[in-house]
């Protein structure tokens, strides 16, 4: 879960999340609006963001090929009949998906997910994807560590063995993380857990969080009085 750990280390971690939130997708909303020229612009004004805010641009950087050629894969089929106009149909949606993932992502860089759960007014609602978040991290953290035990001891070495260690995987897995569930279960109970997670944490002010507002001014400044114009 790099992108959790990222998203507790970086300049805008620790600023209300209502403002970053609100960026974001108005920011994803506007893309539809936006020409492929501004949308360009907007990619490029999420990586400036993300550099602002101190976030390791390598690891950054994994998450968005990653999703670049996702996009790149689905959007392939809009190419096949090689005509001018759905070339540039093609080329507006991928130029338009990929500037409204990078929204997104900034939002999940900068914001630990608990903030952004704790906006979720609903309450039932709110402790059950919180323990289905947790029950997600704990399961991807025992493939992480039983991936690498079975490596270790050559378990992937040819098709055999890799059959072999995929099996003993999902059954350790499964019954790994129900232990740790019970386990993360019975630390809440400890604690006087009632059927309900409280969330509290103190926010800073800092004017930090205007800069992305005045990057969106800018953008609708450019699409407003230079393209659209």
């Amino acid at each position: 879960m790099i992108a959790e750990k990222i998203s507790y280390d970086n300049r805008f971690s620790n600023i209300h999340p209502l403002p970053k939130i609100i960026f974001s997708f108005s920011m994803l909303f506007l893309t539809f609006w936006f020409s492929n020229f501004v949308n360009v612009l907007v990619i490029v004004s999420i990586f400036f963001l993300l550099f602002f805010a101190k976030v390791k641009m390598t690891d950054f950087l994994k998450f968005f090929l990653v999703v670049v050629l996702f996009i790149f894969l689905s959007s392939l089929t809009l190419f096949f009949d090689f005509s001018a106009l759905t070339v540039q149909r093609g080329l507006k949606v991928f130029v338009r998906s990929v500037a409204g993932t990078s929204c997104i992502l900034f939002l999940i860089f900068t914001t630990p997910v608990v903030d952004i759960i704790s906006f979720i007014h609903f309450r039932m609602l709110k402790d059950l994807i919180f323990l289905i978040y947790r029950a997600i991290y704990i399961l991807i953290k025992v493939v992480e560590q039983m991936i690498t035990a079975q490596a270790a001891r050559f378990g992937y070495t040819n098709f055999r063995n890799t059959i072999n260690s995929m099996k003993y995987l999902m059954y350790g897995a499964f019954s790994r993380s129900i232990k740790y569930s019970e386990e993360s279960y019975m630390g809440l109970s400890s604690r006087n857990y009632n059927g309900t997670i409280e969330i509290l944490k103190e926010y800073s002010l800092n004017l930090y969080i205007l800069i992305p507002f005045v990057v969106e001014i800018i953008l609708i400044a450019l699409e407003v009085f230079y393209v659209k114009a």
